[in-house]
């Protein structure tokens, strides 16, 4: 049995299970997915979907495949004909306290020199990029214009519906609850849905990853990493990129809904309540002043797919060949990577050496 008679179950929907099911299908793969929810219903829902390589990707390694992330974003953008509709426009970052400032440009020096496009700009140069954001004062800004934000859900949709278009089968509604794996045969996938055969499984299922995991007797480290985003009701056309202000960071959808955290990956804790996000978005005016006159449409709450080391897990078990992992933060920015990489790894029998640091091995 060749590698593309196999029969691949990918277990979740969220945008990297569709992704891999995008990219395995497309190269000739048989596929089924499986959700047991709705598709992209998940942490996909719940997260920035900011598409960046920024100064907090470290170390150098983990820069580098982010940075192949955002121009694998660029090439599927490309090759779905828009369907996907990023917005590049790039990234905004301020600061008007001295130390922040400080740290700032340091960490932003330091991606300098890995060679990424950002660069300080001057206040006119500033208010030119988003005349309707206000920041007197400030110490520092910092603009880098290759990056991008996505609705997360929407591209889920495009993925798997093109996935579909290439023959693979998608089952929603559909919960995985016992695995029994064969040495010489197929294993035994037991769903909520009825039994299916697997040749080889991929567990693209975020934060429930490790729960799946040990259905094949894997462990998969995590960690607890809460977020909390605030969207407004539709608003008219206020910034035009990826916003990370002193008082919030934020993005603004083609729908004119505003999108805000904490920070670039939700507020801290998990409060969600309305009276929370009323209390956000009343702080992100100080930087954005119209925001004072939004309304709240939804305050979400969810967990980003956090390994315990931050870093990505990508690729073969060693002590169980047939099953392919798949669980990682920055999830949206690599996505269309680790779906192509994970394609060729699983077709063409090759490892692919970018992703060698992120073996589940790596925690033994």
């Amino acid at each position: 049995m060749t590698e593309k008679e196999k029969q691949i179950v990918i277990i979740g929907a969220g945008i990297m299970g569709a992704s891999i099911g995008y990219h395995l299908a497309k190269a000739g793969g048989k596929v089924t997915i499986l959700e047991k929810g709705t598709p992209g219903q998940g942490a996909t829902a719940d997260s920035f979907a900011w598409i960046n390589a920024s100064r907090g990707k470290k170390p150098f390694h983990y820069y580098e495949l982010n940075l192949a992330g955002v121009h694998a974003w660029k090439q599927l953008e490309l090759e779905l004909n828009g369907e996907l509709q990023v917005i590049w426009g790039g990234s905004l970052e301020w600061s008007a306290d001295g130390e922040a400032a400080a740290e700032i440009n340091r960490e932003s020096q330091n991606h300098q020199g890995w060679g990424y496009p950002l660069r300080q700009i001057s206040a006119d140069e500033f208010e030119q990029l988003e005349p309707n954001l206000k920041a007197a004062g400030f110490k520092t800004a910092i603009y880098t214009d290759i990056e991008g934000h996505v609705d997360p859900v929407l591209a889920t949709q495009v993925l798997l519906n093109q996935a579909q278009q290439h023959n693979a089968k998608l089952y929603t509604g559909c919960e995985v609850t016992e695995i029994e794996r064969s040495q010489d045969g197929p294993s035994l996938i037991k769903t909520s849905l009825g039994d299916i055969e697997a040749d080889l499984i991929v567990i693209a299922s975020g934060n429930h990853s490790p729960t799946v995991a040990n259905m094949v007797g894997v462990s998969v480290p995590m960690q607890d990493s809460p977020g909390v985003l605030v969207h407004s009701k539709p608003q008219a056309a206020l910034i035009n990129r990826i916003v990370l202000s002193p008082h919030g960071h934020m993005k603004q959808k083609p729908d004119g809904r505003v999108v805000l955290g904490a920070s670039f990956e939700g507020g801290s804790g998990t409060d969600h309540s309305l009276e929370a996000g009323e209390g956000l978005l009343h702080h992100a005016s100080q930087s954005l002043p119209q925001l004072d006159d939004a309304a709240v449409e939804k305050v979400t709450l969810g967990w980003r797919v956090l390994p315990a080391d931050g870093l990505p897990i990508i690729g073969f078990v060693k002590d169980a060949a047939d099953v392919y992992l798949a669980v990682m933060h920055s999830g949206i920015t690599l996505s269309p990577l680790v779906g192509n990489y994970a394609a060729s790894e699983i077709l063409e029998g090759i490892e692919i050496d970018q992703l060698k640091p992120y073996r589940l091995g790596r925690f033994e």
